[in-house]
């Protein structure tokens, strides 16, 4: 319910453009960062990543108290207080790679010591074994991208003079995650989750919701 709880109001300043000196990694003259718009003391180091705002918003309504409020002319929102007397945020990114990778930067860049990121959100998966509804902590995770190069016709030389390479789809090396962290997290939802079983396994990240996923226009 997004009206059970008031959260308190943004009333941090823009990021202002005419500041900005640093075109390698953009600030204000307020230390704000260009897309989070985000500074140091904004964020603690244990970080909740979503997608949706609504989701963002329900999760800081769990706190103990909500200190800061920030949402970006960019598209990102940011929450930071206590939970159980222990700092921690929750940022909402949108939708798409290019937005969680400029908000691990600039959160990186606002902090200081180790950072602890966990992403909460929906998944689907190919397995007729995984249940609608399965709760699901990945211990590691591929990236898949199209590869547009492999769209070209057979045997047909690109504009550039390189050669279609075949693949649609490049599939990187699995990255691991905290493996303690991970491990943490299953055991955890294991117990206070009775409804839904708890899984752990590998995850994939697509650059895109329809074609890296297989899915067809339905036209």
């Amino acid at each position: 319910n997004d009206r059970a709880m008031p959260l308190p109001r943004d009333n941090t300043p823009r990021t202002e453009l005419k500041n900005i000196r640093n075109a390698n990694f953009p600030k204000d003259g307020h230390g704000r960062t260009y897309h989070t718009s985000t500074q140091t003391g904004d964020l603690a180091n244990r970080v909740i990543t979503v997608g949706s705002h609504k989701r963002a918003r329900m999760i800081a309504r769990l706190f103990d108290d909500i200190k800061i409020h920030v949402s970006s002319d960019r598209g990102f929102e940011t929450f930071t207080g206590t939970l159980r007397g222990t700092p921690i945020s929750v940022v909402a990114t949108g939708m798409g790679l290019p937005m969680v990778d400029m908000m691990v930067r600039e959160v990186n860049s606002c902090v200081d010591g180790t950072l602890l990121f966990l992403r909460l959100g929906t998944c689907g998966t190919p397995s007729t074994k995984v249940a609608i509804g399965t709760v699901t902590v990945n211990d590691r995770c591929v990236l898949i991208t199209r590869n547009y190069d492999g769209f070209v016709k057979a045997k047909k030389e690109l504009k550039n003079g390189a050669k279609q390479m075949g693949k649609y789809y490049t599939i990187s090396n699995p990255i691991p995650a905290d493996a303690a962290l991970s491990a943490a997290l299953e055991r955890e939802l294991s117990k206070r989750i009775e409804k839904y079983p708890v899984v752990r396994g590998t995850g994939a990240t697509c650059d895109s919701f329809y074609g890296s996923q297989g899915r067809q226009d339905p036209w």
